[in-house]
C-alpha cells in the first residue's frame, strides 16, 4: 500500500508539473490526460488519507475542468461524487480546489442538472458561510449558473440559500458580491423568493449595491428592483428605503443596460399615488426625457409611461409625455462565470 501511495504521489506530482509548466500547451496537456486514462487514478486519490495528494489531484482536475471537453470527461468518469465530497472536506485548501473544480463543471449545462441531482447544493450553501474568500466566491458563482434553470430555485430555496446570499451582498471581494447579486436577479423572477427577499431584509442590501463600484453588479441589482417593483406592495418600500435617487442616477449614467433596468423599476414604483412627486424631487424628469429618443422601444415606453403617471407634477413644469402603459415583465436571468 506504501508502494502504491508513493507512486500515485509521483505520477500526481509529475502530471502538476507538466500542466503548469507551460500555458501556451495547457489544453493539449489536459487532453493528453484523458487519452492516457489519467481522469480514474486521479478521481480515485481525492479518497487518499494524505490531504497533499488529494490537492494535487484536485489540481490537476480542476486544470481539465477547465476544459469544455475536459468537464465532460471528468463527469463521465464518476468525478462528480468524489467532488462533491471534497467539498465538505474540513481542510480549506482542499475545499477551495474543490470548489473552484465546480465552479468549472457548472458552466455546462448537462452538468448543472447532475450536480443538483447529485446534492451538491447543500454543501455548496454550506460554503457560502466560509471564512475562506475565494472558497465563497467558487461556491456563489456556482451557484449563480446554476439558478440559470428556473427549475432549480425551489431546491436552490430549500437548502437555505437565501439568507446566505443576501449576507454576501456585503462581502469585501467584488467578485462574490456580483455573483451573489446574479443570483438574487435571477431567484427574484419567481413571487415567492420576491417576498422573503424583502422579509428577510434584503432591499436595502440590494439598493446600497446601486452605488457599486463594479458596472455589472449595478445592473444586476437594478434588475432585482424591477422585479421587486411588479409587486405593487413594494412601490412604498423602494421608496422608503431610499431607491428611487439611485435609479434616478442611473438613468443620468453611461450604461445603457443599467438605464433599462432603473427606468422600468421608475416606471413601476411611479403607479403608486404620491410616489411621483418623489420622483420629480430626485430629478427624475430631466433624467427621463433623454431617453425617449434612445433607440430601445421598451425604454421609451418606460420613460413616457412614467412621464405621464407623474403628469400631476409635470403639467407645472410644463413637459408633456405621449403615452402611459402599465407593469412591465420582469428581467431575464443572467449566468455567472
Amino acid at each position: 500500500m506504501i508502494i502504491y501511495i508513493s507512486f500515485m504521489s509521483w505520477f500526481v506530482m509529475n502530471v502538476f508539473v507538466t500542466l503548469t509548466s507551460s500555458r501556451s500547451v495547457h489544453a493539449e496537456n489536459c487532453q493528453r490526460i484523458v487519452q492516457a486514462q489519467g481522469l480514474l487514478p486521479l478521481i480515485a486519490l481525492l479518497r487518499s488519507p494524505d490531504p497533499a495528494i488529494q490537492e494535487e489531484a484536485l489540481f490537476t482536475l480542476r486544470n481539465v475542468s477547465s476544459q469544455p471537453n475536459g468537464r465532460v470527461d471528468l463527469v463521465r468518469e464518476g468525478g462528480l461524487n468524489a467532488l462533491i465530497a471534497t467539498l465538505r472536506s474540513p481542510t480549506p485548501s482542499l475545499q477551495e480546489q474543490a470548489a473552484a473544480t465546480i465552479r468549472n463543471l457548472s458552466a455546462d449545462d448537462a452538468i448543472k442538472v447532475k450536480l443538483v441531482s447529485e446534492g451538491a447544493l447543500v454543501p455548496l450553501v454550506q460554503l457560502l458561510e466560509s471564512i475562506n474568500l475565494p472558497v465563497q466566491e467558487h461556491a456563489v458563482s456556482t451557484l449563480a449558473n446554476i439558478t440559470m434553470d428556473a427549475r432549480n430555485d425551489e431546491a436552490i430555496l430549500q437548502a437555505g440559500a437565501l439568507p446566505s446570499l443576501m449576507l454576501l451582498l456585503k462581502s469585501p471581494n467584488l467578485a462574490t458580491v456580483e455573483h451573489a447579486a446574479i443570483c438574487m436577479r435571477n431567484l427574484s423572477t419567481t413571487s415567492e423568493v420576491k417576498e422573503k427577499i424583502v422579509q428577510r431584509g434584503g432591499l436595502p442590501l440590494v439598493i446600497a449595491l446601486l452605488k457599486s463600484p463594479t458596472i455589472s453588479t449595478r445592473e444586476h441589482c437594478a434588475v432585482v428592483l424591477r422585479n421587486l417593483s411588479v409587486l405593487p406592495d413594494n412601490h412604498t418600500r423602494l421608496v422608503d428605503e431610499g431607491a428611487v435617487p439611485l435609479l434616478v442616477d442611473l438613468l443620468y449614467g453611461d450604461d445603457i443596460a443599467c438605464k433599462a433596468e432603473a427606468v422600468v423599476a421608475l416606471q413601476n414604483v411611479s403607479m403608486k399615488p404620491g410616489n411621483e412627486v418623489i420622483i420629480v424631487k430626485d430629478g427624475g424628469i430631466p433624467a427621463l426625457v433623454p431617453l425617449l429618443s434612445l433607440p430601445m422601444p421598451e425604454v421609451q415606453e418606460a420613460a413616457c409611461a412614467t412621464l405621464v403617471n407623474v403628469r400631476a407634477v409635470i403639467r407645472q413644469q410644463r413637459v408633456f409625455p405621449l403615452f402611459f402603459s402599465s407593469h412591465v415583465a420582469p428581467g431575464q436571468r443572467h449566468a455567472g462565470s
